[in-house]
């Protein structure tokens, strides 16, 4: 058994996934695996044509489609401020016309998108750019930044190394704690019910998922020290987001915060009428 799997390269999963990148990963989660690390535009794709047994993909890429699961493991998610999904704003909210996606995203555009009509009550433009701050800004009047190009776009305004129009920070996973006073669930493991005519056995996954997920917990502190090596960034400051900012269990309050979510991105329009929540269990 190999399991085909993947995950996207932000500092954020490395809790859930950096075990299945180990030379010995067969024997930390007791299958063999081959894992592929993709943006989570290019990665949902991917499993959809069955290429793969299982990814770390965007929530809102998953819950539109029926042929897909969510497997009982860990997940990406905050209580509060996340840190890493940001709307860069020039101007007031109640004055933005234009806002810049992150090419790379989809769960973060979709939360956006939500947070502008349910919050806000205004409907923007939304035009898709690749994550590059000062380009985007010369083409909206905010911009959507996710994952490791938000850290490093927040921590060159905090060392006053911005050189643009002065730029407001909105994080988003603040503002959907405020609106829905739940967790807001970024990223989970999803399977699809069969790949290649055979069910795909999502416990027997599920299992091998869990022994990385618990590798990785106990060792941020390991994960934050690379990644602060390889983003450039201070080191508490990555194990501060690994540690307190991202929260890891797919609990009972997340799966309220997904379900929550899905009801919002389909009464907006974000999402089709067909968008469900499924569990694999």
């Amino acid at each position: 058994m190999v399991w085909q799997l993947g995950t996207v390269p932000y500092l954020n999963a490395d809790p859930l996934a950096a075990a299945l990148r180990e030379p010995d990963a067969a024997l930390l989660v007791g299958d063999a695996v081959d894992l592929q690390a993709l943006i989570p535009a290019e990665l949902l794709p991917r499993l959809l044509a069955g290429d793969l047994d299982a990814a770390l993909v965007s929530t809102a890429g998953v819950l539109p489609h029926e042929e897909l699961r969510i497997l009982p493991v860990g997940c990406v998610s905050s209580r509060g401020p996340v840190r890493s999904i940001i709307l860069y704003c020039t101007k007031p909210v109640a004055e933005i016309r234009t806002v810049a996606l992150d090419a790379s995203s989809r769960s973060a555009v979709a939360l956006t998108r939500v947070l502008f009509a349910e919050r806000w009550r205004l409907s923007p433009e939304f035009v898709t750019l690749p994550p590059d701050l000062p380009l985007m800004l010369e083409r909206a009047d905010a911009a959507l930044l996710i994952g490791n190009p938000a850290l490093q776009a927040s921590a060159r305004l905090a060392r006053q190394e911005w050189v643009g129009p002065p730029v407001e920070c909105l994080d988003l996973g603040e503002i959907w704690d405020d609106l829905t006073r739940l967790p807001f669930v970024y990223a989970i493991w999803g399977s699809p019910v069969q790949r290649g005519g055979d069910a795909v056995d999502h416990a027997r996954l599920t299992r091998a998922l869990c022994r990385a997920r618990d590798w990785g917990l106990k060792r941020r502190g390991i994960l934050a020290s690379r990644g602060s090596d390889s983003l450039h960034l201070p080191y508490d400051v990555c194990r501060d987001y690994l540690t307190h900012a991202i929260r890891y269990d797919l609990g009972r309050d997340e799966r309220a915060g997904i379900q929550r979510f899905c009801e919002l991105a389909v009464k907006h329009g974000v999402l089709p009428p067909t968008a469900a929540v499924r569990f694999a269990e």
